[in-house]
């Protein structure tokens, strides 16, 4: 008993839900993969709203999720809100490694970039730096880019499609 304790829903060990190493089962899916696109679809004709979405890594593999990324050419600087995506990266998901988890700081970068993103990444795990700082730093630096593409458009009229930010939180389990 102590062993299926010890190892439950842990990296190697036994699984909280039903999933491919269950006999029978297919998959484990809930109800994960919305958050991103229900924050897009709260921004539609809301100039004023800023929507934060957090998310987590093991959610961002579902087939939901990963489409909503491309939500982002949705959205309009002039007549929307905007959404400010938080991936919580921890490198595990109910009981096994993550893709965003395996992929190296460059990787993660280069991913979210392709995807029209200006990736801002946080590491929980660096010696010497707070983490709390460098977050308040890192949501400033976000908030001040997003309005500041919402003021150009507005104000300026300079309308092309905007890099809008991400921030990757990447912290252990």
């Amino acid at each position: 008993m102590s062993r299926v304790i010890h190892d439950f829903s842990w990296p190697g060990g036994f699984p909280s839900h039903a999933n491919p190493e269950t006999p029978g089962a297919i998959l484990e899916g809930g109800e994960l993969g919305y958050s991103l696109s229900t924050a897009f679809g709260a921004a539609l004709d809301h100039p004023d709203l800023l929507v934060t979405a957090i998310v987590g890594d093991g959610e961002a593999e579902t087939g939901p999720l990963a489409a909503s990324w491309q939500s982002n050419k949705f959205l309009n600087p002039v007549h929307d809100g905007a959404v400010l995506p938080i991936v919580h990266i921890n490198k595990y998901k109910i009981s096994g490694p993550t893709l965003f988890g395996s992929m190296s700081r460059r990787e993660l970068e280069n991913y979210f970039i392709g995807l029209g993103y200006d990736p801002i990444i946080v590491h929980a795990g660096e010696t010497g730096v707070d983490p709390f700082i460098t977050m308040d730093t890192s949501m400033e630096y976000a908030y001040l880019k997003i309005r500041e593409i919402q003021s150009r458009a507005r104000n300026d009229g300079i309308i092309q499609t905007p890099r809008w930010p991400v921030i990757l939180f990447i912290s252990k389990k």
